[in-house]
């Protein structure tokens, strides 16, 4: 039981407290081994990923609304008797009437027995013939729904939907310091990605494997470093990642250059700025600077110009919903309105540090086209200075990674700009 009384405090914590999911299982796993980590994860994550569907399911059975605490319960044994073949029934149902007798003085014991128990009977049935069901046998909100309908179309949403509650494989990038990706590939349970140069993914639990331990293989989605290579760093760049945290793509930068130039990385929040530190440590990373600022004050604290500014900007993360589900449960429209203004905010302010002839790169990890297309088309209709030399949205059905927008842009020379 404690397993699963862990995973039910850690979706306690993500529906009531409205913690992040990962960060909860980082504060509460420390004491597990990978199995038992790798097993709470699963029941945390396939519980959020279905949420509205489980309740669906379960609601059946009770009459009127349930404290919220039994409510993440019951969301977590439907998961398990429904989608997780693997366990059985009788030891899912009895852990499950065990922590309801933790809950509101047991009051709720009978009700998680009866309950479970008809529970496992269920049918599930993914046939969707509208957007109503597609919103809710996939578990995401009906304003969202709407949203990529709007943009892209009913197929390409009811795609994206399904593919959000599917399994990711998680994608490594060469530590190139240490090592080459022809090495690795000698070794079979490594295959090569679609996208990155250095992306690669492993048959087999990667964190308990030597190249994790040793740190040749940096954990890294396929699509983030596909970014990273489009900023196409040049030996002797000056480079700023205005949004840095956690460092990752920073780094893969200062790989690129192979220890030249100057990386300065950004970050405003004091708890973040320790995470790159950390990073840049582990790799012994030894040409990034990191500032604790706001990219929103960029031109006012750093002198000189830039020859590449990637601008990762803070986004809704709608490309990230298979390994980040619980962002379907914390965020509403408004939170899109702030993001759009502060997006704009970041890159008016760090256009200024791009050198004539340098390049400024816009990316998210989302699909959206307020954040993507038409943040970058209102960018360059303010700045003529500006010309857009690539653009593309990431499908993540297509590659199998996370969803990434990226449009890169090149200050024009002076003889270039109309008067």
């Amino acid at each position: 039981m404690d397993i699963r009384y862990e995973a039910y405090l850690i979706l306690k914590d993500v529906h009531i407290n409205h913690d992040y999911a990962n960060l909860s299982m980082r504060n509460r796993l420390s004491k597990y081994g990978v199995r038992d980590r790798s097993l709470i994860s699963q029941l945390v994550y396939g519980s959020i990923q279905h949420y509205r569907y489980l309740r669906f399911l379960w609601s059946s059975f009770v009459e009127g609304e349930l404290e919220e605490e039994i409510a993440v319960l019951l969301d977590m044994t439907t998961y398990q008797l429904l989608f997780l073949d693997k366990l059985p029934d009788y030891a899912v149902i009895n852990d499950a009437v065990e922590i309801s007798k933790k809950i509101i003085y047991g009051k709720y014991q009978k009700l998680v027995n009866a309950v479970s128990r008809k529970i496992k009977n269920i049918t599930l049935d993914f046939e969707v013939n509208n957007e109503t069901e597609l919103a809710l046998k996939t578990s995401h909100p009906d304003w969202l729904v709407k949203l990529w309908l709007a943009h892209y179309g009913y197929e390409f949403t009811k795609s994206l939907c399904f593919f959000n509650n599917t399994v990711r494989k998680v994608a490594v990038r060469v530590n190139t310091l240490k090592i080459s990706r022809e090495e690795l590939l000698k070794d079979s349970d490594f295959e090569i990605g679609l996208l990155g140069k250095q992306a690669l993914y492993f048959n087999g639990n990667i964190l308990e494997s030597e190249y994790y331990q040793n740190q040749t293989i940096i954990i890294q989605d396929e699509a983030s470093q596909y970014i990273g290579e489009i900023v196409d760093p040049q030996k002797g760049d000056r480079i700023l990642d205005a949004c840095s945290a956690p460092g990752t793509k920073a780094i893969e930068i200062s790989m690129m250059l192979e220890g030249s130039g100057e990386i300065i990385a950004l970050e405003p929040h004091e708890h973040r700025i320790s995470l790159i530190q950390n990073n840049i440590e582990l790799y012994g990373i030894k040409n990034i600077e990191v500032l604790q600022l706001d990219a929103r004050l960029a031109s006012k604290h750093i002198e000189g110009l830039f020859d590449k500014i990637l601008v990762d900007a803070p986004c809704s993360g709608f490309g990230t919903l298979r390994h980040k589900p619980d962002i379907k449960i914390r965020i509403c429209p408004e939170d899109i309105d702030s993001l759009v203004k502060l997006q704009s905010e970041i890159l008016t302010e760090t256009a200024k540090l791009v050198k004539i002839g340098g390049y400024l790169i816009y990316a998210t990890c989302t699909i959206n086209k307020k954040e993507n297309e038409k943040q970058v088309e209102k960018f360059l209709k303010e700045h003529s200075e500006f010309q857009l030399v690539e653009e593309k949205q990431i499908n993540p059905m297509e590659y199998q990674t996370d969803g990434f927008y990226y449009a890169k842009m090149r200050r024009k020379m002076n003889d270039e700009i109309s008067i």
